[in-house]
């Protein structure tokens, strides 16, 4: 085991205080919006000495990540993140995997360059993901019905008023494609900014985004608020944002997105269409089973104790303590975790045992099949 230390992200949507105060570091009045945990070239952790986890496990890969997990993924498969936002991240979805293979493979034929500001594919790998709340928690995520929407855009009229059209003739995703080719979305953000039977949330948002056609897809996303401890799994082609509020993140090791709204970033509306599913089924929080947080996912799966003692699953893993302190117990070590501190455990590790009889520590690990 080895206690390693996250990459900080300084994005301008981020809060100045939450990850300094859990990480223990003081806040320099910047905005701190994701701590990285894990190998992305963007921002590896790094170990006490200095070494790069991604540099650490190159090391000796069989025995750190496992001949199973080296065989079936070839590197650490997920990324392990802190976030914590106080203004509104971009709306956006990602690709399933043959999408972002192609999409890839596509890019690089065109001699796209990979930090080019309108690439959409920056790896070949897809992009699902969790987010576990640490405090409330306010995000976008899924379709609300097309009649409750058509319903509310009617009342308004005016430029709301044809996209509400559109969406009686092809559907949701058609509502999209319209809004996000508005000549000018300035009188539909209007309109939602003054629409008193629209909530308070998007009220706001038409607010700080007057000039952005994304308010009107923010219109047709349901609005969940997480409770500490609760979490929402986003699947390839999922359309969500996160608004505000303190959380885990938990992904496959991927950067892909495909932007619909609220960033001046790049917004390649084709792309998206191909990308982003329509799904108005209620998406529902992930319960917790035991330890788990069960998902779909190949890739990762987030574990939890919280005062009291568990089993973690054999590593690669990555554990952070987010209050209280955390014992986690190897067949040859023991490493004494307060609130803030991380470990990545390694496959040679073997089975650990955490005890957090005054404080909570979250896991991410991958699951075997």
């Amino acid at each position: 085991m080895e206690l390693i230390t996250p990459a900080i992200q300084h994005y301008e949507w981020g809060t100045t205080d939450a990850i300094p105060l859990l990480l223990g570091r003081p806040a320099d009045g910047s905005p701190w919006a994701e701590a990285w945990l894990g190998v992305h070239e963007r921002g590896p952790a790094t170990l006490q000495d200095g070494t790069s986890l991604a540099d650490f496990l190159v090391s000796d890969p069989a025995a750190i990540l496992g001949a199973d997990i080296l065989e079936r993924f070839g590197e650490l498969p997920f990324l392990f993140k802190i976030l914590s936002a106080a203004k509104p991240l971009s709306i956006q979805t990602h690709p399933s995997r043959d999408q972002a293979q192609a999409g890839f493979e596509r890019e690089n034929a065109a001699g796209v360059p990979l930090d080019a500001p309108h690439r959409n594919y920056r790896d070949s790998n897809h992009k699902p993901e969790l987010i576990c709340a640490l405090t409330e928690f306010h995000a976008l995520c899924g379709f609300r019905a097309a009649s409750d929407v058509t319903h509310d855009f009617r009342q308004s009229g005016g430029a709301l008023g044809e996209i509400a059209d559109a969406i009686e003739t092809g559907g949701l995703q058609n509502g999209v494609a319209v809004a996000l080719r508005l000549v000018s979305p300035n009188e539909a953000v209007r309109l939602i900014a003054d629409g008193q039977h629209y909530p308070t949330w998007l009220r706001q948002l038409a607010n700080d985004f007057p000039a952005d056609a994304g308010v009107v897809v923010a219109a047709m996303l349901e609005h969940h608020t997480l409770q500490p401890g609760q979490a929402l799994y986003l699947d390839a082609g999922n359309v969500h944002a996160y608004l505000s509020g303190t959380g885990l993140e938990l992904m496959a090791n991927s950067d892909n997105v495909l932007r619909c709204g609220l960033t001046p970033k790049h917004v390649d509306v084709d792309e998206l269409l191909k990308v982003m599913t329509v799904n108005t089924a209620p998406i529902k929080t992930v319960e917790r089973e035991g330890h788990r947080y069960a998902t779909p996912s190949a890739d990762f799966e987030l574990q939890v104790v919280s005062r009291g003692v568990g089993d973690l699953s054999v590593g690669p893993s990555i554990a952070i303590c987010t209050d209280g302190t955390a014992t986690i117990t190897s067949s040859t070590q023991t490493v004494e975790l307060t609130a803030g501190e991380c470990v990545f455990i390694a496959a040679n590790d073997g089975k650990c045992e955490v005890s957090t009889e005054e404080g909570t520590a979250y896991c991410a690990t991958v699951p075997f099949p």
